[in-house]
């Protein structure tokens, strides 16, 4: 088969885009005329060039440098003195190749385990479905914080170019939706989502390590695929509590950190955990095997008001202009988990039969909760995930490189004020 010339192809689609301003004038735009030619014709040609420059130069390097060597040898011997032994220097660990994956019977036999304990499943939820305040309350974390998108699913690796997440940690309170975020982010990418929560992993099975390695295997095989832990901080508890025993998640603790590593750049394969109680937990083993850390918020008003109308406005005896808002505001601070759980305790259909009778109240929803013995979680409360988050955050070193960077600048500007005002 003929196969086009790569300048050739380049040429065709400089003309398909930029014919159009090659009618401009030159001493005006010429840089938008040129430009796109100048690195098509240097830069194939200086990297050729440095290739062979550099082979010519590391040979010269090394003939200096033993010149060098049998000077300095001379010296030492005319001072009656022996030349120390030069260590050499050690070569760099070679990665390993990843093995490739071959589908075969030996592979499928790995794989039965994995599927007869049913934690296999594919999620259909998408990002879409998340009810979320992304313009009002919660614009000022949204600029701060990295993009879940970005870290969780192109993050997984199939997008080329983005910046590659092996291992992702979601912190936040119990029952606010981090498990439905990890299951939105299987569905964007299509994948299948592997859950080796202890509760369904190392509780039921006699060999937790050979079936961990199965997990993974099979994540390879399967790709794209999410393997998912609910509560990670169990696996890396300070004290395992009586209840929690029969778990054996710490078995899982040098392993896990072996198998995320093992992961290669180009499987589409990313670990995504939950952490409801970091300070259980040894933190800084559980926070070294994932490459990014994201903090869930509390509920707030603006995505309670967003789910709150979505749901209600689906119920044809709601009026269309019912108050939500006080809804809303009386709720801030439950887990999400919470609210659906009263909300479809409460909007019955035997409720919903009677709307046109009684119209629903701000008040029952909370009555629910409250029943419960559920209480909000305040600011200080959450304020102790993001003192966790700080402290073991992957920006935490560049935070305080940037305090420092900050606090000379304020210093060199509180001068130059000075010297313009005198």
């Amino acid at each position: 088969d003929y196969t086009p010339n790569p300048v050739l192809q380049a040429l065709k689609g400089y003309r398909a885009a930029w014919s159009l301003f090659d009618e401009m004038p030159k001493e005006r735009f010429g840089e938008t005329i040129y430009g796109y030619m100048k690195p098509l014709l240097t830069e194939e040609l200086m990297m050729n060039l440095h290739l062979e420059c550099r082979k010519f130069v590391d040979e010269m390097m090394r003939l200096d440098l033993k010149l060098l060597i049998q000077k300095h040898q001379a010296d030492f011997k005319s001072m009656g003195m022996k030349f120390p032994k030069m260590t050499p220097r050690r070569k760099p660990k070679v990665p390993p190749v990843p093995k490739p994956v071959i589908y075969d019977k030996k592979l499928m036999k790995n794989t039965a385990p994995v599927f007869d304990m049913n934690i296999v499943t594919k999620p259909t939820t998408k990002l879409s479905d998340v009810y979320g305040d992304l313009n009002y309350a919660a614009y000022a974390y949204n600029i701060k914080d990295p993009n879940a998108t970005l870290s969780c699913v192109l993050g997984c690796g199939i997008q080329p170019g983005a910046t590659r997440r092996k291992s992702v940690l979601l912190l936040g309170p119990d029952r606010n939706g981090k498990q439905f975020l990890a299951d939105a982010v299987a569905g964007e990418l299509n994948a299948i989502k592997i859950d080796i929560t202890p509760e369904v992993f190392t509780a039921v099975t006699s060999k937790p390590l050979k079936v961990l390695n199965q997990v993974f295997i099979t994540a390879r095989a399967f790709q794209p695929a999410v393997i998912f832990m609910k509560n990670i901080e169990r696996v890396f508890a300070i004290k395992v509590p009586p209840e929690d025993k029969h778990l054996q998640a710490q078995t899982l603790k040098a392993a896990l950190s072996k198998q995320i590593k093992q992961i290669s750049p180009d499987d589409k394969v990313i670990f995504i955990a939950t952490c409801t109680n970091p300070w259980m937990a040894k933190a800084k083993p559980m926070v070294n095997i994932f490459e990014e850390i994201l903090i869930v918020p509390r509920t707030d008003y603006g995505s309670l008001q967003q789910f709150l109308y979505t749901k209600l406005m689906r119920i044809r005896s709601i009026p269309r202009d019912y108050p939500v808002q006080t809804m809303a505001w009386l709720l801030r601070g439950y887990s999400f988990g919470d609210v659906i759980k009263a909300f479809d305790e409460v909007m019955t259909p035997e409720r919903i039969v009677r709307l046109n009778v009684k119209q629903l109240s701000p008040g029952e929803i909370l009555e629910a909760l409250m029943s419960k013995d559920l209480e909000p979680m305040d600011a200080e409360e959450f304020q102790r995930y993001v003192d966790f988050f700080l402290e073991y955050g992957p920006l935490k070193v560049e935070r305080a490189n940037y305090e420092r960077i900050n606090f000379y600048r304020e210093d060199f500007y509180k001068k130059e004020a000075k010297k313009a005002a005198s």
